[in-house]
């Protein structure tokens, strides 16, 4: 009998000055991977890292894995980075977490299952449905802020009213998406979740929302001071394309 071939997988880590804390991440993902049978890519989307970041991502990938670092001089945000990592994609099923593993690289198995099986093209994940899973919550000025913006978006982004956690760092979807979506995509920033959702909506892809675990960083590299100035700019950005519509189905 014929052995069923292996479905490709991208796992997308978006970086930005993690050289401390990168090492113990890629020996997580090694240890997942180990038991695998996928053909698997992994590709490092710096954004433009002040340290030894993509050094030690070298060092530590070498030639066992089929891996891409994707670096640059200068600052780049999270959106820009993961737009340019999909652009090199080969997987079939697609997937971008935030470096540290706030969502253990394990929670990836049922994203892979759903996609893999062709229930849905895009699974997110959510740090609201369940709050119990939570190994350790945002601090209460990070939950107030958080609160906050999720009730701008709401407004503004009715369209996204049944999705609790649009900003969660955990999100697989499969080719197609990838390329049909990310390369019209906009926003450079923190904000491009939003963007790539409602594409998604507009496109008729089939979306799911499933619990995570999650843990808080308390070394987070996301600048509030920036993110409370530049992403309700972005937002509002989102919503005039929108209304004029430049963002197509």
């Amino acid at each position: 009998m014929n052995q069923k071939k292996s479905v490709n997988v991208t796992i997308i880590l978006p970086t930005y000055n993690e050289e401390d804390r990168i090492t113990k991440s890629i020996n997580k993902l090694k240890s997942y991977l180990q038991n695998k049978q996928w053909n698997c890519q992994i590709i490092i989307a710096d954004g433009g890292s002040k340290d030894n970041t993509t050094q030690v991502c070298k060092k530590f990938l070498q030639e066992k894995y089929d891996h891409i670092i994707l670096s640059h001089k200068t600052r780049k945000g999270k959106g820009f980075s993961i737009k340019e990592a999909c652009a090199h994609a080969k997987g079939d099923i697609i997937i971008f977490t935030d470096a540290d593993f706030s969502t253990p690289i394990e929670e990836f198995d049922s994203f892979y299952e759903l996609i893999h099986s062709n229930h849905f093209d895009i699974v997110i994940g959510s740090r609201r449905l369940e709050q119990k899973k939570l190994a350790q919550d945002q601090p209460m000025y990070r939950k107030f802020l958080g609160k906050i913006l999720s009730l701008f978006k709401k407004i503004i982004f009715p369209e996204l009213k049944n999705i609790t956690d649009t900003q969660c760092g955990f999100k697989a979807f499969n080719k197609n998406v990838a390329e049909n979506i990310f390369p019209q995509m906009i926003i450079e920033g923190g904000m491009f979740d939003i963007e790539f959702l409602l594409r998604a909506k507009q496109k008729g892809y089939r979306i799911k929302e499933i619990q995570v675990a999650w843990e808080n960083d308390e070394s987070s590299k996301i600048n509030l001071l920036w993110c409370i100035i530049n992403d309700p700019i972005d937002l509002l950005h989102i919503r005039k394309r929108i209304n004029k519509n430049l963002i197509k189905s």
